[in-house]
């Protein structure tokens, strides 16, 4: 597990290399890597790594307990583990990979995660699922930005990837709406149509900010019989409402 451990960092420092970096364009060293890299060593040292205590179920920060809004009001995962602060030089790299078709970010950003699983995973899920993206969302972007990360995930965590969910609603983008908002847009916006009774489950995503859609996704998976949801993120905003 340990040299299992190193060789992900090892990837992870390499993938951080590259012909430009994608984020202030400097020219960096090329790496034998056979994937397209985007981040110079001055880049990798302001990367925002959620290194400090948090809540194990949400995520915010706390002392490493239950925080008082899962203490209260839980939500219907169980875990999240979180690779980076959405702050930047993080936003900007998830944001060009989102909207500006630059899909070789997926890389780093999918070994940071490994990275962060490597240390902080108590518990191996049976299956990988991708958050689900409408058809027309995925036709209008060209992807769907989870999926591909946990594609990456998948192979090399030896996890199986299942595509058990749907999103059968089109709903407006979340960004730009409010907390209650969210909720009220993603209700009933996804449908589960594989026999999932008994499955722990780990939902990738690239970036938690209130959770709504993670917790709508979690909520059909429970209500199907899932035994335990985690969400592995690459990112996550400082609080939720």
């Amino acid at each position: 597990m340990l040299n299992n451990c190193l060789k992900i960092v090892h990837l992870f420092k390499n993938a951080l290399l590259g012909t430009r970096c994608v984020l202030c364009k400097t020219p960096v060293k090329l790496s034998p890597n056979p994937h397209p890299n985007c981040i110079c060593k001055d880049c990798q040292r302001h990367l925002p790594w959620r290194d400090s205590p948090s809540c194990p179920q949400c995520g915010n920060p706390s002392w490493g307990e239950l925080c008082g809004q899962c203490l209260t009001k839980p939500p219907n995962f169980d875990q999240t583990i979180t690779a980076f602060h959405y702050r930047y030089p993080v936003e900007k790299l998830i944001a060009a990979y989102k909207y500006r078709q630059q899909q070789y970010i997926a890389l780093p950003l999918a070994q940071a995660l490994i990275v962060t699983l490597a240390q902080q995973l108590k518990q191996r899920p049976d299956i990988i699922i991708a958050m689900p993206m409408h058809a027309l969302r995925v036709a209008e972007r060209g992807f769907n930005q989870s999926f591909e990360l946990a594609k990456m995930i998948s192979l090399t965590l030896h996890i199986p990837l299942q595509q058990c969910c749907r999103r059968i609603i089109h709903t407006p983008p979340q960004a730009g709406l409010d907390a209650q908002q969210r909720i009220r847009n993603i209700r009933g916006a996804f449908s589960c149509e594989q026999d999932i009774r008994g499955l722990k489950i780990a939902i990738v995503d690239d970036v938690m900010t209130t959770g709504a859609s993670l917790n709508e996704l979690a909520r059909q998976l429970k209500q199907h019989g899932a035994a335990h949801v985690q969400c592995w993120l690459v990112a996550r905003t400082e609080h939720h409402d």
